[in-house]
């Protein structure tokens, strides 16, 4: 599969992402109309697949090759212990595994697993096989077929988030060269109705947990407090409407849903006092109500929007490793701001200081420029400049002692 679109329905909007081997392509985030989704479940099939349609194609994002993500409500996962056993022997006992949660017979459900680890014996033999389980029912993964086909999608793969998230993490860690990393690390998903958290030894799902409050939340807040329904009060949060997400109402949930979260982090910690669960990854389609700015392959938060330079102008098509690169020379240009000695300056309101010993110089209109970290550019990087002339002239008149100019 050379090509394949990642898709993540939610309550409230749809992620795509389309890859071309392992290289990003082309990502996008689409708001669903009203009662799409409830509870995780797809109301309308049929109206989905259209929605999914004419969004890939209004995204520039190809109807090929699809993995979509499951959402809980419509899959049974397990974290189980058995006997070391055959495949065959394993696909007959699995559904044992789930017998105090089916709601129909077992013969209606695909049953998959993925082995986390095996114990062996004294003797190296495996002895016991850790594994992750799930079991879904085979008339929903028909409908998610039938689904995406009428959309122009063909289903390649289907998954948990679970596991979605731990391919990501996977996929970091042998990235930064730290495959044996095994902390505890959690990922904070905001939804628009509740907000998971899903926790993890190294790249290894442990558990997950949900809360109840998300997007909407803010949502409610803004209504009330300006006066519109909860539709335009969603448009106001997405756009930071008057700064209503610095506003004093939007800073309490803010802080209920930390406070929520806090509680499920520490309650980790009490339970795992020989662990330590301190790394949180936010994401989720609510990740905008943190002031977030998009970039090519992810989001921006806005503490580092705040350090790139002034003079960046095309946020919105870089990609995060582009965007780590600039964060990276911003940081070592304090260095070089803190060298720097004025020894001439031009111009009034916007200010180019010269510094003429180290062939050096900036260009800002803060009198605290040191703090304000402007770029230090060399004379030699100039390459080439507009001359403005601006004249004024004054006419001084006086009166002699007669009375005459």
């Amino acid at each position: 599969m050379n090509k394949i679109v990642g898709l993540d329905i939610g309550e409230n909007s749809v992620k795509m992402a389309y890859f071309v081997g392992r290289e990003l392509k082309r990502t996008a985030k689409l708001e669903l109309p009203d009662a799409m989704v409830s509870g995780g479940r797809i109301l309308s099939m049929d109206a989905m697949a259209d929605f999914l349609h004419d969004a890939a194609k209004g995204s520039g994002i190809p109807l090929t090759n699809a993995a979509l993500v499951v959402p809980a409500s419509e899959v049974y996962t397990r974290v189980i212990t058995l006997p070391a056993m055959t495949e065959q022997q394993l696909f007959y006992n699995l559904p044992y595994e789930f017998r105090d949660f089916l709601t129909e017979e077992k013969s209606k459900y695909f049953f998959d697993y993925a082995v986390r680890r095996i114990v062996n014996d004294e003797t190296g033999h495996p002895k016991e096989m850790e594994l992750f389980a799930c079991a879904i029912l085979k008339t929903t993964v028909e409908g998610y077929r039938a689904m995406l086909h009428r959309a122009g999608f063909r289903l390649r793969v289907l998954t948990v988030t679970e596991c979605a998230y731990g391919a990501v993490l996977g996929a970091y860690l042998r990235r930064m060269g730290a495959e044996n990393d095994d902390r505890d690390r959690c990922i904070v998903s905001i939804g628009h109705r509740s907000t998971h958290l899903y926790i993890y030894h190294g790249a290894t799902f442990d558990s997950r947990r949900e809360i109840d409050v998300g997007g909407r939340l803010i949502d409610e807040q803004i209504a009330e407090h300006c006066g519109v329904d909860i539709h335009l009060a969603h448009s106001y949060m997405r756009s930071d409407y008057n700064g209503v997400l610095e506003a004093d109402y939007a800073r309490e949930a803010y802080s209920r849903l930390a406070v929520e979260i806090m509680k499920v982090v520490n309650f980790y910690n009490y339970n795992n006092r020989d662990r330590e669960l301190h790394d949180l990854y936010i994401c989720g389609g609510e990740i905008g109500l943190l002031g977030n700015k998009k970039l090519e392959d992810g989001n921006l938060c806005k503490e580092c929007a705040s350090k790139l330079s002034p003079w960046f102008s095309d946020r919105r098509r870089s990609t995060v490793d582009q965007i780590r690169e600039q964060l990276d020379w911003r940081e070592a240009n304090q260095q070089r701001v803190a060298q720097f000695n004025p020894t001439r300056t031009l111009g009034n309101d916007m200010k180019v200081i010269l510094d003429e010993d180290a062939g050096r110089f900036i260009v800002t209109r803060s009198s605290r420029w040191r703090e304000a970290n402007p770029d230090v550019l060399d004379f030699s990087q100039v390459t080439g400049c507009d001359t403005e002339i601006r004249e004024s002239r004054t006419e001084l008149h006086w009166k002699d002692s007669d009375g005459e100019e």
